[in-house]
């Protein structure tokens, strides 16, 4: 007879994993993949809470295909049994165990962040207020016993939130059952186009070969752990550079049918030129020409995608903004709840490789060399925080991989002129909110958004402060001469930028005296030291006042974006922007 496996068989293989007390871990499993388990599932789920520890959670799927089979489907939140295994189910039925309220799939919850993943009530599977995106945001262990890849609803998420082309909204209809009582629920749904199948397993191989897995073995059952982060940002990188990658072999050919034709929506969208923005300043005029900044014909409207309040004191509006040339534009909006009087309003944009949702997501932290939610902490810091998903992000319908700015130029277009063109366009549309001081609406960002920040605050007089962090402002000159050119993608380089006089200490007269801050290191690959010099000399001779609101901050370091220059930004903007003590 094999050998049994126990209670601390199974907590010794969590360890060695590297689960810990107080992580989260969302599991998905068979029991009968380690052999004989002395009692059986009750086991394995003991074993889960002891090296997790108080302050730790627990998670399972518990689905049961619910919604798919016609209208006429019931399912009842606390007593419909799960379909997912033994397991599943015995944290399903635990004491303590709670429900999260989705029926198409509900998962179970045990321990420390029980309430706070399950009581959402999400329209879709993984929106950004499911419990689903609420285990990513927690960066929660998924756990693979004796299971593979193809078995992680987590990687669905990324199909969601980056809506690949190959997916289509449905709706699922039928009966839930909350506390006893009975409604009527339609579920929207991103469900797979016909004859189109999901293949995880190259992915599950590529992270083993990047060493972002872990595994063990504990009777005979094959376990794999992995953080939600790393799998998000590493399967988001990789859908960038081939949308199909999640795809099966077998169906690429017809996945491949639904796939946008970027060169015929470009062909049919520029049959004549397009008339270009207007400023009085002859400087933002020339830098407008230049970029190719497309002057917004109609006011801009948006399609509400998704509203909500949180734990953390704010309204969470997400929605796209239509108008002008982009097809549509994602946002998400942090509104402090309670709030009486119009607030200021800051436009947040993102680095390369990362969406609005990075910004916006409730834990503000470091990662990878750069800051998680600093939108959403300066929605908790009283202002009306705004992030958009920039030009070529999923789930924009622009190619991900940068291709785009390569054809744009024969129809007289630039990429940077569609960056800047967004950030107009959502000033026309926060200019109409209520709620916002109109007068004091900034922009900034990091990396990527940063150059698109202080581009557009040169060219729309509307917009009162930006700040940047890393954003490739200095010199595009010294860049050339001095620095690594192939840092940036051809978005950067703009045709006739510095023939023109157009390098970025000469568009310094433009945006005086409005408030500029500029956080820059000594050894950021985007702009070398000398470009950001040659900047803060032209911008401290031409602001001349020391209190002026000008802020140029150089310190050692590379391309990053840290809490410390988050808090210098954070106090330069109360102070100089915004006129707060």
């Amino acid at each position: 007879m094999d050998q049994s496996v126990t209670q601390a068989d199974i907590a010794d293989g969590l360890r060695k994993l590297g689960l810990k007390q107080g992580d989260v871990a969302f599991v998905h499993s068979s029991l009968s993949s380690f052999g004989y388990v002395e009692g059986g599932a009750e086991t394995v789920v003991k074993a889960f809470l002891d090296v997790l520890g108080e302050d730790g959670t627990l998670a399972v799927p518990i689905f049961r295909n619910y919604f798919w089979d016609g209208p006429d489907q019931v399912w009842d939140r606390e007593n419909s049994p799960s379909l997912m295994g033994q397991i599943s189910e015995t944290v399903r039925n635990w004491e303590g165990s709670r429900k999260s309220y989705h029926a198409p799939h509900p998962i179970a919850v045990i321990g420390r962040y029980a309430e706070d993943i399950t009581e959402r009530h999400n329209l879709t599977d993984f929106s950004i207020d499911s419990p689903f995106y609420r285990l990513l945001e927690l960066d929660a262990w998924i756990v693979l016993i004796g299971v593979d890849y193809n078995r992680c609803t987590m990687i669905h998420i990324i199909e969601e939130r980056a809506e690949v082309p190959y997916r289509r909204w449905i709706n699922l209809t039928g009966t839930v059952i909350y506390n006893g009582i009975s409604q009527r629920k339609t579920y929207p749904f991103f469900a797979r186009q016909p004859n189109v199948n999901y293949d995880f397993m190259p992915l599950g191989l590529r992270m083993e070969s990047e060493g972002l897995v872990k595994t063990t073995t504990v009777g005979k059952s094959f376990i794999r752990a992995f953080r939600s982060r790393d799998m998000y940002d590493y399967t988001m990188r990789l859908i960038r550079q081939d949308p199909l990658f999640l795809v099966s072999k077998d169906s690429k050919f017809v996945a491949q049918r639904f796939m946008p034709n970027y060169g015929k929506m470009l062909d049919e969208k520029f049959t004549k030129p397009i008339p270009l923005m207007e400023s009085k300043n002859p400087i933002a005029q020339k830098l407008i020409n230049a970029l190719r900044v497309p002057k917004n014909l109609n006011p801009p409207s948006i399609e509400m995608k998704n509203r909500f309040e949180t734990s953390d004191n704010l309204i969470i509006e997400e929605f796209r903004l239509k108008g002008n040339i982009s097809d549509f534009i994602p946002v998400i909006m942090a509104i402090p709840k309670g709030y009486k009087d119009k607030l200021p309003a800051i436009i947040c944009l993102h680095g390369t490789g990362e969406t609005y949702e990075r910004l916006m997501e409730q834990p503000f932290l470091e990662r990878g060399g750069s800051l998680i939610g600093w939108a959403r902490e300066l929605a908790r810091r009283g202002f009306i925080a705004v992030a958009i998903t920039q030009f070529s992000h999923p789930p924009r319908l622009e190619p991900w991989n940068w291709e785009f700015p390569k054809l744009l130029s024969v129809y007289g277009q630039t990429a940077m002129g569609w960056l800047v063109s967004d950030v107009v366009t959502c000033m026309d549309y926060l200019c109409l909110r209520p709620e916002i001081d109109k007068n004091k609406i900034a922009v900034g960002g990091f990396s990527l958004g940063g150059i698109s920040a202080f581009y557009s605050f040169v060219v729309d007089n509307r917009i009162s402060a930006c700040f940047t962090f890393c954003g490739g402002v200095g010199s595009v000159r010294s860049l050339i001469r001095e620095g690594s050119t192939g840092f940036h993608s051809l978005y950067y380089y703009v045709p006739d930028l510095l023939i023109n006089d157009l390098d970025h200490p000469q568009l310094i007269p433009a945006i005086i005296p409005k408030p500029l801050f500029i956080y820059g290191t000594t050894e950021d690959a985007g702009m070398p030291l000398s470009g950001l010099k040659a900047f803060s000399a032209s911008a401290t001779q031409a602001y001349q006042a020391p209190d002026a609101g000008v802020q140029i901050i150089i310190e050692e370091g590379q391309h990053a974006l840290n809490m410390k220059a988050f808090e210098m930004m954070s106090n330069w903007l109360k102070r100089n922007a915004f006129n707060e003590s």
